[in-house]
């Protein structure tokens, strides 16, 4: 897994060499999740008599399960469309050998065994101390001043689209439809609240974002529930997704090494099973649970919520909300990283970027409220699936802003995205994942190179680092890197202590 292979496919124009050439659609007939086809889909004009060679690389994602998978290829005539030629190869992915981090398992989980636990995800188990675990309900409840007021808590979040809102100094105008789409289907209960057991919402994913960690800051990264909002009377997915992201709350390098541990221990279960599911509640609950941020409003750990959607008006659109410490409700926040649009293509936002260049480009830079006196962040962000421009920014600074804000990186211009990184799954299938988390290029216009992404890989790399223990010789013998020599040691509690930064 992770390894490049790269077969050699021939297309052979067995007419006549008196004949003119054929023009040729080549693709891959068969998907595989875990395998990356290139090309998957290409063109070829082939002169009679001649052979056409086509390099087709297949690399196997880092979590892939060993064993082997026959790839079917098709070659199809553009002039005649007489019947198709197939050809197939056979792809064998070798079993691991030492310590590797499993995607699937410990870093994004959006597998149907745990999205759709009967008891984790239902209360159709009363009595069952683990019903509910994994609910929009449970999580509410847990985060709300009490779990009496979570109703009122979510009813409030939703009804902030109704009316004209304004956070940091910027308007966010209303998208009323909330009420048609969501509200007014929702069940209420006999006291006319919302009734959280029943809401329009399913559990899409559960991440791992310990890349995010800052140990600085009291935390280990975050520990994240995804859910995806359902049309009316729940009967299908909207593209309308709510984040609830949670720092994992640690003070010692112990704590951060703990998190990383727990979290890669899941790997080693077995998968998909009862026993891999309480594993991972067992450390949801740590997270999510009241209690889990005493110094913090109402004791919980979430650091926010961030809806983006485009099911309530015909623009993409990214909110934010935090606990606000007076009311203990969830309340609108600036968007993270992400100025007004109106600073989009103007001189205010290249000079910033220049002048914070260093830390950008390090994506360890954070956004002020305001700039030069003015409000600076956004209330929120539409989103035309375009990036940021800066005229006269430095173009890696640009492209490292861009990526890093809300509507950048939820881009098609920027990272190759039709805009949700995990998109809302329907009955039966799992969450589709974007380009930019699985691996692709994207041409930056602005520096003229392309850019590569594979988000999960880069957090893979960054996990593994922490987990798989790295031997070096030292005085004849072999250590790990948990007891490296003194020289070695503020490197590691470096990297324990702060993690790869990128905020989505």
């Amino acid at each position: 897994a992770g390894t490049p292979f790269t077969f050699n496919l021939a297309l052979t124009n067995n007419n006549s060499a008196a004949c003119p050439p054929d023009p040729f659609s080549i693709f891959s007939n068969s998907f595989f999740p875990d395998l990356n086809v290139d090309p998957n889909f290409t063109f070829a004009e082939v002169a009679s008599g001649q052979t056409h060679h086509v390099p087709v690389t297949v690399t196997a994602q880092g979590d892939a399960e060993p064993g082997e998978r026959t790839l079917s290829f098709v070659a199809q005539n553009n002039r005649t469309f007489t019947e198709p030629a197939f050809a197939n190869a056979t792809f064998v992915i070798a079993e691991p050998t030492g310590c590797r981090v499993k995607n699937s398992r410990e870093l994004l989980v959006k597998h149907l065994s745990v999205v759709t636990d009967p008891v984790r995800t239902t209360f159709d188990n009363p009595g069952d101390p683990r019903t509910g675990q994994w609910t929009f309900k449970h999580l509410m409840e847990e985060m709300a001043p009490s779990p009496a007021a979570a109703p009122d808590m979510v009813e409030a979040m939703f009804n902030t689209w109704l009316s004209p809102q304004t956070v940091n100094g910027f308007s966010l105008p209303p998208r009323t439809s909330i009420s048609s789409l969501v509200l007014d289907s929702w069940p209420r209960t006999s006291d006319g609240k919302l009734d959280l057991a029943r809401p329009p919402l399913q559990l899409e994913a559960i991440v791992n974002r310990f890349d995010l960690r800052n140990l600085d800051q009291g935390n280990a990264g975050e520990g994240r529930f995804v859910f995806g909002v359902l049309g009316p009377n729940s009967s299908f997915p909207m593209q309308f997704t709510i984040i609830l992201e949670y720092k994992l709350p640690a003070t010692t390098l112990a704590d951060v090494q703990k998190w990383a541990d727990d979290w890669h221990a899941l790997g080693d279960l077995a998968f998909p099973s009862e026993q891999y599911n309480e594993a991972l509640a067992v450390l949801t609950e740590r997270f999510a649970k009241r209690g889990a941020a005493p110094g913090r409003p109402n004791g919980s750990a979430i650091s926010s919520v961030r809806t983006n959607e485009i099911a309530l008006a015909p623009v993409w659109e990214l909110r934010e909300f935090s606990l606000d410490a007076a009311t203990g409700f969830l309340a609108l926040s600036p968007v993270d990283l992400t100025p007004d649009l109106s600073f989009n293509n103007s001189p205010a936002l290249a000079d910033w970027i220049n002048t914070n260049k260093d830390a950008i480009i390090a994506e360890k830079f954070t956004l002020p409220l305001s700039l030069n006196g003015s409000p600076f962040r956004g209330a929120g962000v539409l989103n035309d699936l375009r990036g940021w421009r800066a005229p006269g920014a430095d173009p890696e600074a640009r492209h490292h802003f861009s990526l890093n804000t809300c509507n950048g990186c939820h881009s098609s211009e920027e990272t190759g995205t039709s805009f949700l990184h995990i998109s809302p799954r329907f009955p039966g299938s799992e969450a589709a994942l974007s380009g930019f988390m699985t691996g692709t290029s994207v041409f930056d216009f602005e520096a003229g190179v392309f850019r590569s992404f594979n988000d999960l890989g880069r957090r893979n790399a960054d996990l593994a680092k922490i987990v798989c223990p790295v031997t070096e010789p030292t005085m004849g013998a072999m250590r790990t890197a948990r007891a490296a020599p003194s020289s070695t040691t503020a490197a590691r509690e470096e990297q324990l202590r702060h993690g790869i930064s990128r905020v989505h």
